[in-house]
């Protein structure tokens, strides 16, 4: 999202808040409340949109870690499977170094490489073998509690923790 795109979501809030809102008959509960809300979540989106590229690169860097790690894991049980989802975490790394990557671009690599992760967690589950299957489970919910801690820091200055 462009600079203009940012200064007219702050500009939206901000009418909202002093043209409109005063106009709202103030015995409408419904009204001033959802007024507030929209004008609220205009403000936010203005402040988000440019953390948002950091935000999906940091996110797809975080997903190729993952990958990378499960690939460790299966590859011993399943060569062609680990290789296979070791390149493609590696495909993904690349695209984090071009500067001029959007956001979106980063977002649709994350998707796609979250649905590789899945088809080879799915594939070591179907080895049944407990120890693989404990080493994934821990390895997945280490990296939630890191993607958990990537929306946190996103949204704290908001209230919500």
């Amino acid at each position: 999202m462009s600079e203009k795109h940012i200064h007219t979501l702050a500009a939206a809030a901000k009418a909202l808040t002093q043209v409109v809102s005063p106009a709202v008959d103030p015995r409408n509960a419904l009204a001033v409340d959802q007024l507030r809300l929209v004008a609220s979540y205009l403000e936010v989106l203005a402040k988000q949109m440019p953390l948002e590229r950091r935000r999906a690169w940091k996110a797809l860097e975080l997903q190729c870690d993952l990958a990378t790690q499960i690939a460790h894991l299966i590859q011993p049980k399943s060569h062609h499977v680990g290789h296979s989802l070791s390149q493609a975490a590696q495909d993904c790394r690349s695209q984090l170094n071009t500067p001029t990557a959007s956001a979106q671009h980063w977002d649709d690599l994350n998707a796609q490489l979250a649905q590789r992760i899945a088809d080879a967690i799915s594939a070591g589950n179907e080895l049944n073998d407990p120890q693989l299957f404990a080493a994934l489970q821990k390895t997945v919910l280490d990296h939630a509690s890191l993607d958990l801690m990537l929306h946190r820091v996103l949204l704290k200055p908001y209230g919500f923790e």
